[in-house]
């Protein structure tokens, strides 16, 4: 049985999910997030309901924005949260700062999507 507070109609998850991520600002969310928590008496109406990317709604649980932020900040991690494009970046200086050469990275990239593609 459908749970109906955490039911989301296709039409209102279309409109959340026409935003970036209210929690990292990452473009291109994927998931509808209830802002206060159903297992904290928030409800499934539109005003509780918030675009949300699935690092950030994943990494939120059952807090609130506010309690997530404290907790992210009691472990020594960023506000906001970095989300998709700040893996990414992460990633990529990681790459870079461990002295590959672009042409070479670009190469190795070639490669991994031939090797998929076959």
């Amino acid at each position: 049985m459908t749970d109906p507070l955490r039911y989301i109609p296709a039409r209102v998850r279309r409109q959340v999910l026409d935003a970036n991520c209210a929690y990292c600002g990452g473009p291109f969310p994927t998931e509808v997030d209830h802002v206060i928590p159903v297992a904290q008496g928030g409800s499934g109406d539109l005003s509780n309901l918030a675009a949300a990317c699935e690092p950030c709604n994943r990494e939120k649980l059952d807090f609130t924005p506010a309690e997530w932020r404290a907790w992210r900040e009691s472990e020594g991690l960023p506000w906001p949260p970095p989300g998709r494009i700040g893996y990414i970046r992460e990633a990529v200086q990681q790459v870079l700062d461990s002295g590959v050469s672009p042409s070479d990275l670009a190469e190795a990239a070639a490669a991994y999507a031939r090797r998929d593609a076959s």
